[in-house]
């Protein structure tokens, strides 16, 4: 039995001794000696765009109520009541998965819900390719010539479109090699249709004192754009200063609060000196790197910016461009868990939202746990569930694609197919 399940029993038993009454139905009492239909089905009729539910006989029944929802683990909704064993949904939505659970009820009893089963109204193989971009931690994959057409090709073969490119503190200013070097390469993949983005970040830099080296960068890759041909510049910059150090539980409630500000004001700076300082080109796009591992949504930690009292995330939506999210885990859902606030926060924006997806083999690394990543289960299987988020956002706009962490292990969960 599932954890909701039991949860969901010890509730009702809860409110049964207080007197309390259920608010789906005053006038039932859950009990599990009611059986849940067994042998709950789903099949999907891609013709009407229609899911057909099954599920067994229960004895002592006189009903059964179909529960909906777009999320496996909550938010179930009533669909249906019905006396049949079979219950047709004609609102599936399009490029979407649906999930279905299934009560049993008598006049005194309802069981609990039924294992949840989903449909997926598919995607045609044009709307199955997702826009993706991807990290590039290794200059040297651009830089060497020989190492960029590899780069370049696989970006092709696999939709990918925007690079977060590693430029580090890089000064192309002092290092005329460095900067024929970007220049070479960036011009090379504008001639492939693909967007380069610099890309930097340590979580120290949202201290006071260390400030200065982030902006430092910023201002190099400004000085760089504005001394190249256009089709040499790059096409935006994305910060990777991640502050879980800074904002963990060790921290107290106003500890993590002045550091959040740290952060947000350090990120305002580097968009005011773009904003004011880059000459090209007009469409420069600023974004965020935005990790999981710490809370940024949380209504306790809302703080007062610039005349605004809102959550960290709203804050750096107002002057960033886009979010890249860090959405590592090896499930759908659980990568639309984590990314959906960010997305529609910056849908309310006309902003875009890219939901990341891991590829490093981080358990053995000590980097996290096996579930946060596709390294063992593969790429097919990643597509697969890959395939899902882009229906669970198809007409979202605040969804930007998937964001791919990142080439090197990618290649590798490729090659491994």
């Amino acid at each position: 039995m599932s954890k909701e399940n039991v949860l969901f029993i010890l509730g009702a038993l809860f409110l049964g001794v207080l007197g309390c009454s259920s608010s789906e139905n005053p006038d039932v009492n859950f009990n599990n000696e009611l059986d849940y239909p067994s042998n709950v089905k789903v099949t999907f009729d891609e013709n009407t765009e229609s899911a057909t539910i099954t599920w067994d006989k229960v004895d002592a029944a006189e009903g059964y109520t179909v529960w909906c929802s777009y999320a496996e683990d909550s938010n179930y909704d009533q669909l249906a009541d019905v006396t049949e064993t079979t219950y047709t949904d004609e609102s599936v939505k399009r490029a979407s998965e649906k999930y279905y659970k299934v009560k049993t009820y008598n006049t005194k009893k309802e069981s609990i819900y039924s294992v949840p089963v989903s449909v997926v109204n598919p995607l045609n193989d044009e709307e199955r390719k997702v826009v993706r971009s991807m990290w590039v931690w290794n200059n040297t994959n651009g830089l060497d010539a020989t190492k960029r057409v590899d780069l370049l090709e696989f970006c092709k073969e696999h939709h990918i479109e925007i690079l977060y490119f590693s430029t580090g503190l890089g000064d192309y200013t002092a290092n005329a090699t460095l900067k024929q070097n970007t220049r070479n390469f960036i011009k090379a993949a504008h001639q492939n249709n693909i967007e380069v983005h610099g890309l930097t970040g340590n979580p120290d830099w949202i201290l006071p004192a260390n400030q200065s080296k982030y902006l430092n960068a910023v201002k190099s890759i400004i000085a760089y754009n504005n001394t190249v041909e256009s089709d040499e510049c790059f096409d935006g910059y994305q910060s990777d200063i991640e502050p879980n150090k800074y904002v963990g539980k060790n921290w107290s409630t106003a500890e993590r609060i002045q550091n959040l500000k740290y952060y947000v004001d350090v990120h305002k700076k580097a968009a005011d000196l773009f904003n004011n300082d880059l000459k090209k080109p007009v469409n420069f796009q600023y974004g965020m790197a935005i990790s999981a591992f710490y809370d940024l949504h949380g209504e306790e930690l809302k703080f007062e910016y610039e005349g605004k009292n809102q959550i960290t995330l709203a804050h750096l939506a107002d002057f960033s461009d886009y979010f890249a999210i860090m959405s590592y885990r090896d499930k759908a859902s659980n990568i639309i868990d984590i990314s959906k606030q960010e997305v529609e926060i910056m849908k309310a924006l006309g902003k875009k939202a890219w939901t990341g997806v891991e590829t490093i083999d981080t358990e053995s690394k000590g980097a996290g746990p096996s579930s946060i990543n596709f390294y063992h289960e593969g790429n097919d299987f990643m597509e697969q569930e890959i395939e899902k988020v882009k229906a669970y956002y198809f007409d979202n706009d605040g969804f930007g694609g998937i964001a791919v962490h990142y080439y090197r292990t990618y290649k590798e969960l490729v090659e491994r197919e």
